[in-house]
């Protein structure tokens, strides 16, 4: 099925955001490295090979699925179409975030079934759990080139904090390979 007939197959109000089951997590790996298959090009082969690791310990890793909530969108009748993984505490991240605050990762909408303010819906349903745990700021990361992405977060009313800006290059698995991707902090205050 293309993209085309997905699209006027199910109309978006037809799809709920609710969170993963335990059985849907291989699901949510993949949609999340088919989802993010095209940013392949625009990363160092390492960091990219580290990136699609990370992407799939997030939705497989038990240290991780403890430490977040997997929120995903598809349709009441079943297949995810997008997700992404809200962290109570952003500090669990260990992204250097300060404790208390709220993080967000791994924003993914299936190729697909783009286009239907699915990616919005997530974000707006993390702030409000965000909001509902008494989060006073939310936090994510988010690289240049992930421009659809920026600009949701920006229209949300994320901001930059650059104070929180790193680069991948010095994490570990990547420190002394040579590969250097910069990453910005944007957050959105809750209060």
């Amino acid at each position: 099925m293309g993209s085309r007939s997905l699209r006027r197959s199910v109309a978006p109000r037809d799809w709920v955001v609710r969170y993963a089951e335990p059985a849907e997590f291989d699901d949510v790996a993949a949609l999340l490295l088919r989802a993010n298959a095209q940013y392949r090009a625009d990363m160092p082969p390492g960091i990219f090979r580290a990136y699609r690791e990370n992407l799939r310990a997030l939705a497989l890793d038990p240290g991780q699925q403890e430490a977040c909530e997997i929120l995903v969108v598809g349709a009441a009748d079943g297949g995810l179409r997008g997700t992404v993984s809200l962290f109570p505490d952003a500090a669990s991240e260990e992204l250097g975030w300060p404790k208390g605050w709220a993080g967000l990762r791994a924003l993914a909408v299936d190729p697909a079934a783009r286009g239907h303010g699915l990616g919005r819906r997530l974000i707006e349903a993390a702030i409000s759990r965000a909001r509902a745990i008494g989060a006073p700021i939310l936090a994510l990361h988010n690289a240049p080139f992930q421009a659809a992405a920026r600009r949701l977060y920006l229209d949300l009313g994320f901001t930059r904090c650059p104070q929180y800006d790193f680069d991948v290059g010095d994490m570990p698995g990547i420190a002394g390979t040579g590969e250097r991707m910069r990453v910005e902090a944007l957050t959105l205050n809750l209060r």
